[in-house]
């Protein structure tokens, strides 16, 4: 095995790792705060930078200027989502070995990002359009809200006795989008 191979191997191990520990040690116990959107968006910005890094496409959804393009979609919320980019771009400077860019939007870019995050609940029009935004440039779209997976959005979290990755398994067979299968095993796949 080539060393390439091999530092390859041992990145996409250690991200994998990182996912599973962080699911596996969030509790539903936090879900109780005064806001639980707030407290669901949270959780979703420890989880959606390690999903978007287990993308086995990731190196072809980069920016022209060779950038992991992060969006954080709002639709009325946008003192959340920029709360949300400033938390992201502290802590995630690097996703897979690339440099990050995070925008915060609510309208889609002619020129698709890498992924979106969403972090309000939208309608199901919305859910609608992200869905086929994401399904027609083959990127991933997290929402912490488990029922906008169920609708049609490509990933997100279910929370149980403790905080698992969901996706709608329609939405990623459309869009194309390659998640590592040790991710998808520990997953709720939602038809």
């Amino acid at each position: 095995m080539t060393e390439v191979k091999v530092k390859s191997m041992i990145f996409w191990r250690h991200y994998i790792l990182i996912i599973l520990l962080i699911v596996s040690l969030i509790s539903t116990e936090s879900l109780y705060s005064q806001d639980k959107e707030e407290t669901l968006v949270g959780i979703a910005l420890e989880i959606f930078p390690r999903l978007v890094a287990v993308d086995l496409d990731i190196a072809d959804k980069l920016s022209p200027a060779g950038r992991v393009k992060l969006l954080v979609y709002y639709d009325s919320q946008e003192s959340r989502a920029a709360n949300a980019r400033t938390s992201l771009a502290e802590k995630f400077s690097e996703i897979a070995g690339f440099a990050t860019e995070i925008l915060v939007v609510n309208e889609f870019p002619k020129e698709p990002p890498t992924a979106i995050l969403v972090v309000e609940k939208l309608s199901e029009n919305k859910i609608a359009e992200i869905t086929d935004y994401s399904v027609t440039h083959h990127i991933l779209v997290f929402s912490p809200f488990e029922e906008d997976v169920k609708q049609g959005i490509t990933a997100g979290m279910s929370i149980h006795a403790r905080v698992v990755p969901s996706f709608n398994g329609e939405t990623l067979t459309k869009s194309g989008i390659r998640i590592h299968e040790i991710v998808l095993r520990s997953a709720i796949i939602y038809d």
